[in-house]
């Protein structure tokens, strides 16, 4: 952890529990182990040293030519060109800890399971976080690049998970046709279904394409220019047409936890990224659920949210309607509540927001008389 208040701590941010000054870092792969630029840069004005691909094993990269110049740049194949983790470990890290600034590792491996071992490797004081190198050749599946299938991807960043105890990086390929997907269903939905697991849950990771799960259409966003209403294609990003609920119905009614990417699949078969609240919305109403509870990260909807007195604890359709159009209810909120709108129009029950800062919160709601958080009716 760094110590100094560096630009008076104006640019400070915590990502996952690495705690930095600046958000500002060197890029893994263009700045070598960081100690052959400390000539050019005071490291400590850098939020991270972020060092080279770093393997098991040590690794002298591809032969022949192995640097090109272009009219438009240059291109490269180094091959991951490195002294191996030992010599990290022992000559490389005790020189970087004379600064005061965390450091990255950027992992690469030919498995899963060296991922692994090498992760568990690193897990040491002094390395604040590993970046997984998912570009990387998967040996074992013939050559393809873990980072340009979701399941090899998860089963890379699982492997990562389970033996460091720190911050974990996805460096993502931008080779892939949805890196949406690959962040979510490969990172996200795996690192939940694994704490639910943990906990004793039986947790099942599922995304948009599972059995048709979510189906979806392209969204075109409303943009506001020279007075006027365009409808603007914003890539892939889609709206929920409708939720299969048959494979939902077979887990619950086997007691397993189904946790969702947000993701949804066409009419042709290509992913859409789908708001997170909306997709909850959608299926709480499909399934008819018991009760919607979306977490966020204040106690509930207020009337003005400047003044805590005026904290409502239910709210009608035509209210949340009322604020949004006033601009009391605006930004992240406005799809949490219009979430809740569309469940409660689906069939679910009940539908409440609550604030997930609030130790025991989803327990209170559940299991008290009292409840917490404010809640979506359509009437009073």
């Amino acid at each position: 952890m760094v110590s100094a208040k560096l630009y008076d701590g104006r640019l400070a941010v915590d990502i996952a529990g690495l705690k930095m000054q600046t958000p500002v870092t060197t890029a893994s792969g263009t700045f070598g182990f960081g100690l052959e630029f400390t000539d050019f840069l005071d490291l400590e004005k850098v939020g991270a040293v972020c060092v080279k691909g770093t393997t098991l094993l040590p690794r002298e990269g591809n032969k022949g030519q192995r640097v090109v110049e272009t009219p438009s740049g240059m291109l490269n194949c180094v091959g991951l060109e490195n002294p191996g983790s030992d010599y990290f470990l022992n000559e490389t890290l005790p020189k970087l800890r004379k600064y005061d600034v965390p450091v990255i590792v950027n992992i690469a491996a030919s498995s899963p399971e060296e991922y692994g071992e090498l992760a568990h490797k690193l897990d040491v004081d002094g390395v604040d976080a590993v970046e997984i190198n998912i570009s990387c050749p998967n040996v074992k599946q013939g050559g393809i690049a873990f980072g340009t299938c979701p399941d090899s991807a998860a089963a890379v960043v699982e492997q990562v998970k389970k033996h460091f105890t720190k911050t974990v990086i996805t460096k993502l390929s931008p080779n892939v046709t949805s890196i949406t997907e690959m962040a979510l269903v490969g990172k996200i939905n795996t690192d939940l279904v694994g704490r639910l697991n943990r906990l004793g849950g039986k947790a099942v990771g599922l995304n948009g394409k599972d059995d048709n799960l979510i189906q979806a259409r392209k969204h075109l966003a409303d943009v506001y220019e020279n007075g006027e209403v365009n409808l603007v294609d914003i890539g892939y990003v889609g709206t929920v047409e409708h939720i299969n609920t048959e494979l939902l119905n077979v887990l619950l009614d086997n007691d397993f936890i189904p946790v969702i990417a947000p993701t949804g699949v066409g009419a042709t078969g290509e992913t859409y990224n789908i708001n997170a609240d909306s997709v909850a919305g959608e299926i709480a109403g499909a399934l008819k659920a018991e009760k919607l509870l979306v977490l966020t990260d204040v106690k509930g909807i207020y009337a003005d949210y400047r003044d805590e007195s005026t904290f409502l604890s239910t709210m009608t359709f035509e209210k949340a309607q009322e604020l949004i159009i006033k601009g009391n209810i605006d930004g992240g909120m406005i799809p949490k509540v219009k979430a809740c709108i569309t469940a409660l129009s689906g069939g679910a029950k009940k539908a409440q927001i609550i604030d997930g800062r609030a130790e025991h919160s989803i327990l209170m709601e559940v299991f008290s008389d009292e409840g917490v958080g404010t809640e979506v009716v359509k009437t009073l």
